[in-house]
C-alpha cells in the first residue's frame, strides 16, 4: 500500500541522478535532504545501488511511492481537437489518434493523455497526448530495479517545475508564465497556462557559446508551437536549472524582467539549501505532483503490465477450506485418545460451529458463478466495442484528407455518419472498398453554403471484421 504521506521524486539525466523526498506535514509540504549523483553512468551499477540504499536508510525513507521523470528528449507532445460527441469513447479515440503517431510498425510506443479544456459551446474538447517509446520506459525501469527502486509512475520531468510553478508566491493564474531551465548540455523552455497547461520544447547546446541566443532560440520554438491568441500579458519569465543563475542577467536584459524559480517557491525546505532546487526543482516537483490534487496525478508513462503489482488477499473460500481440512486432521491424530463417544459428541459440537462457515462458504461459490456470469456479460460487451472499434479505424484510413466526419453513430448493425467533402459522392466507393462495411447508402448530399462543400449523410451495414492490433 502507497504511502500517501511521502513520496520520493527521481529525474535520470544524461549525467546526473537526483532523488529528492517530500513528505506531507499538517502545515504543509517538507522536502528532506537530496542526494544528487553527478556523472552516475561512469559508476558501477553496484556502487550506486550502495549509495541510494545508504540515503535511504539514513533518512529512514518510504520508497514505496516513486515518480521517476524522462526528459522532453525523450518523448513526443502531441495537442489535439476532438469533437465533444467522441467523449464517451474518448480512450479508443486517442488510440487512434496514437496509430496514426507511431514512426513505425518497428516501434512499439506507450502514451497517455491529458483533457486540457472542454468547450461546450464549440462541442470540442482539447487533448495533449504524451507518447515514448516502450524500450526507454523499460530501460528506466529497470535501471531502478537494478538500485532497489520501483516507481509507481513516470511523468515528464518538467512536470515537477508546473507543480513548483503552483507552489511559488506568484502562483499559476490567468495569465502564463515562462519557465527557462538551462542546463550544460540544453535548455528547456517551458510555459505554465493554467493548472493542466503544460507545453515545452527542448534545444540542445550543440557546443553554442552564445547562451542567450541559445535561451531564444529554445523560447521561440516554444512559442511557434502554441496558440497564444488573446494572450495580453505573460505573469513572469523564471530561471532555473544549473546554469540559471549564470544567465539571470543577461535574460532580464533581453525580457526586462526575470528571477530564479527557487528565489519564491513556498516550501519547508529545513536543512536543505534553496539554492538546490535549482538542481533538484523537476524531482520535487515530481514528488510533490503525488501528494496535491493535480491534473497530473493520475498521469503515468508506466504500461499497466510492468507497474508495481501491489499485494493481493486470498479468496475468504480459499481460508475457510484451509481451516476446515486443518481441523479435520487434528481430530483425526486425536481420534486414538479419546473414548468413542466422546469423539461423536465432539465431532457432532464442532459440526454446529462449522456450519455458519460452511454456509458462507456456499454463499461465497453463488457469489462467485454470478461473477462468473458477469465476466461473460462484460467479455460480450468489450467484443462488441472492438466491433466498434473497427469501423472506426476502417473510417480513419479510407476518408481523404479533403473530407472529414462531423459525426458517427454506430448500432448494432449499422452506422450512420454525416460530414463534410468537397466532392461527396467520391466517397461512396471508396468506402465500399471497407472489410468492415456493406450496402453503403447515400441519405442526402446537400451543398453547404457557408463552407462550400458537400454536406452528405451515409448508412452502412456493419460485416464481418476483426480488430486491427496495435
Amino acid at each position: 500500500m502507497l504511502n500517501l504521506d511521502a513520496a520520493v521524486g527521481i529525474e535520470i539525466g544524461d549525467r546526473r541522478l537526483v532523488l529528492s523526498p517530500v513528505t506531507k506535514k499538517l502545515r504543509g509540504l517538507k522536502v528532506a535532504p537530496h542526494l544528487i549523483l553527478e556523472d552516475f553512468r561512469e559508476l558501477g551499477r553496484a556502487d550506486i545501488h550502495a549509495k541510494i540504499q545508504e540515503f535511504v536508510s539514513a533518512n529512514g525513507l518510504n520508497t514505496e511511492n516513486v515518480i521517476v521523470g524522462i526528459g522532453r528528449n525523450q518523448v513526443v507532445v502531441k495537442e489535439l481537437e476532438l469533437p465533444l460527441e467522441v467523449e464517451e469513447n474518448l480512450d479508443q479515440v486517442v488510440k487512434f489518434q496514437v496509430n496514426k503517431l507511431e514512426p513505425s510498425d518497428n516501434i512499439s510506443v506507450w502514451y497517455d493523455y491529458l483533457v486540457l479544456n472542454r468547450d461546450d459551446k464549440a462541442k470540442k474538447l482539447s487533448l495533449q497526448i504524451v507518447l515514448v517509446p516502450r524500450e526507454t520506459v523499460e530501460e528506466v525501469v529497470t535501471l531502478l530495479a537494478e538500485l532497489g527502486l520501483r516507481p509507481a509512475a513516470m511523468r515528464l520531468s518538467s512536470l515537477g517545475l508546473h507543480q513548483l510553478m503552483g507552489l511559488h508566491e506568484d502562483g499559476i493564474t490567468e495569465h502564463p508564465s515562462i519557465i527557462l531551465r538551462f542546463e550544460e548540455d540544453a535548455v528547456e523552455a517551458l510555459l505554465v497556462n493554467g493548472p493542466s497547461r503544460h507545453f515545452s520544447q527542448y534545444r540542445p547546446a550543440d557546443g553554442e557559446a552564445d547562451k542567450l541566443a541559445l535561451l531564444t532560440a529554445a523560447l521561440d520554438d516554444l512559442l511557434s508551437h502554441m496558440d497564444l491568441n488573446g494572450v495580453e500579458q505573460v505573469q513572469g519569465v523564471y530561471l532555473t536549472g544549473s546554469g540559471g543563475r549564470e544567465v539571470l542577467e543577461l535574460v532580464r536584459e533581453r525580457f526586462g524582467a526575470a528571477e530564479l524559480l527557487s528565489d519564491g517557491v513556498k516550501l519547508d525546505l529545513e536543512g536543505v539549501a534553496r539554492s538546490s532546487l535549482a538542481l533538484t526543482g523537476c524531482a520535487v516537483g515530481l514528488a510533490v505532483s503525488s501528494l496535491t490534487r493535480n491534473p497530473f496525478s493520475k498521469f503515468n508513462l508506466i504500461p499497466p503490465e510492468i507497474r508495481r503489482s501491489r499485494t493481493q488477499l486470498k479468496y475468504l473460500p480459499t481460508i475457510v477450506l484451509a481451516v476446515l481440512v486443518l481441523f479435520l486432521v487434528g481430530l483425526s491424530a486425536a481420534r486414538g485418545y479419546l473414548q468413542q463417544s466422546q469423539l461423536l459428541a465432539d465431532y457432532s459440537a464442532q459440526a454446529d460451529k462449522l456450519k455458519p462457515l460452511v454456509e458462507g462458504v456456499t454463499k461465497t461459490r453463488g457469489e462467485a458463478d454470478q461473477l462468473s456470469g458477469l465476466a461473460v456479460e462484460m467479455s460480450t460487451m468489450l467484443s462488441g466495442r472492438q466491433r466498434v472499434l473497427s469501423v472506426l479505424k476502417e473510417l480513419t484510413a479510407l476518408i481523404p484528407d479533403d473530407a472529414y466526419l462531423q459525426s458517427v453513430r454506430i448500432e448494432t448493425s449499422k452506422v450512420n455518419m454525416t460530414g463534410f467533402s468537397d466532392n461527396a459522392s467520391s466517397l461512396i466507393p471508396i468506402l465500399q472498398q471497407s472489410n468492415c462495411l456493406t450496402k453503403v447508402e447515400t441519405k442526402y448530399i446537400t451543398r453547404d453554403r457557408r463552407s462550400g462543400k458537400d454536406k452528405f449523410s451515409f448508412e452502412a451495414s456493419i460485416g464481418d471484421c476483426s480488430l486491427y492490433s496495435r
